[in-house]
């Protein structure tokens, strides 16, 4: 907790102090695509991240190549780039290791380059101490003017006399910006405490149920075997948008009471599996992304002995078929997410033997929403709530009688989880 701290610090500090306002990264040679996504993941909040493919187009346009300090610079001032970022994997085996290089927008020279040894380490795990690197560099960069920003004259040959520099006015263009977009992740998992309250009601007043609060601990997880391969995820994009999610919620030991004030130890649980695909909406998901999702859920309410507390418990098997959408709000960092579902009742439990009140159907409308802070691209705070009402229809008789009855359940969390 003390090093994410120091990290989220610096974050901080780096934005607020940066010199440099715009970077590109042009990639890591030999290394995984995963790798420089996440660099410009960790960046495009605290700097305007162009794209690697709009600098070499702007490159090639302007007949500017190449890596010289000349080039370099006339590209990053045509397109006000403030720093140029490049990588590469060399070596093998024990003596691997990742070179970043740093040049400034200015002048196109390189200043900072910094090797990182790769033995017995990933990129992934190398991948916050070079952000951290990179903008303790940035910080200490200078600006493109501009007045220096102008599109640079391509490079005279004998059928191309040397133009004159145009006016910028008559030269700028629209430069397209990694913006924030909804976040995707190959695999999930997360935990955090909550609240859950719980009422049953029935049509023709019999004893029904109000509990109090109860303490809960919720686990979430979620795996999309084919998007944790960038690779594998460019080649098959349909598959990699499928993988199944889960969760669990358990309710701490607690007392049900009945109307009546008689009280008898409870338990309660709720578990979800579900096959979900995920739907980018817009260009790189940046209209957000739809989740479809198809899959079973199952609700547990029990006393020690419902029958002299007069409440039947519940062990609900529902079908759920059901609709999410995440969108970020202006950043990468935060991202709103609401979802709804219809259940359907395949198993009621005690509630509907005859013992009780017999055989019945039932339809659910399952709600929700959360909200979800990352302070980087792998670690994340949310806050959740959920809303879900059962509508029960008795067609049989039994040992005791209602039409029909209405079982709402509200819950809440807070989470700490961890993606890649």
């Amino acid at each position: 907790m003390r090093h994410l701290l120091a990290l989220l610090v610096l974050l901080g500090a780096a934005r607020a102090h940066a010199g440099a306002g715009t970077v590109s990264i042009l990639g890591v040679s030999g290394g995984e695509p995963s790798f420089t996504d996440g660099l410009e993941q960790d960046l495009a909040d605290l700097y305007e991240v162009i794209p690697a493919e709009v600098y070499r187009s702007a490159a090639a346009q302007m007949g500017r190549p190449g890596a010289s300090a000349a080039e370099v610079s006339a590209v990053c001032q045509s397109l006000r780039v403030d720093a140029l970022v490049a990588g590469a994997v060399a070596g093998e085996g024990a003596e691997r290791r990742l070179v970043v290089v740093v040049r400034a927008g200015t002048a196109g020279q390189v200043v900072a380059r910094t090797r990182y040894e790769l033995a017995g380490h990933t990129l992934a795990s190398l991948r916050p101490r070079v952000v951290r690197e990179l903008m303790n560099v940035l910080d200490t960069l200078p600006r493109v003017p501009r007045r220096m920003a102008a599109t640079a004259p391509r490079r005279a040959t004998p059928e191309s006399p040397e133009p004159e520099l145009p006016d910028e006015s008559e030269t700028a263009q629209p430069v397209a910006r990694v913006t924030a977009h909804a976040v995707t992740y190959g695999f999930y998992m997360g935990a955090g405490p909550g609240l859950m309250t719980r009422s049953l009601h029935f049509s023709n007043g019999a004893a029904g149920y109000r509990g109090g609060t109860i303490t809960t601990l919720r686990l979430d997880g979620g795996v999309f075997p084919l998007a944790l391969s960038r690779e594998l995820s460019g080649a098959h994009p349909v598959l990699a948008a499928f993988g199944l999610v889960g969760s669990y919620t358990h309710g701490f030991d607690f007392r049900s009471t009945a109307p009546g004030g008689l009280s008898e130890r409870a338990r309660a649980s709720r578990w979800a599996a579900l096959l979900v695909a995920r739907v980018p909406l817009g260009h790189e998901s940046k209209g957000g992304t739809l989740s479809i999702e198809a899959g079973f859920q199952s609700l547990l309410w029990t006393s020690v002995s419902p029958q002299q507390l007069g409440v039947p418990d519940v062990e609900y098997g529902l079908v759920d078929g059901g609709l999410a959408y995440g969108h970020t709000l202006g950043t990468r960092r935060i991202e709103l997410g609401l979802r709804i579902a219809a259940l359907g009742l395949v198993r009621g439990g005690p509630i509907t033997s005859r013992s009780e009140y017999g055989r019945g159907t039932a339809w659910a409308l399952d709600v929700g929403g959360g909200l979800t802070i990352r302070p980087t691209s792998w670690l994340s705070l949310a806050v959740n709530a959920r809303y879900t009402q059962l509508l029960l229809t008795f067609h049989e008789a039994g040992a005791r009688y209602a039409r029909s009855a209405s079982d709402r359940l509200v819950d809440g969390n807070l989470e700490v989880g961890f993606a890649l």
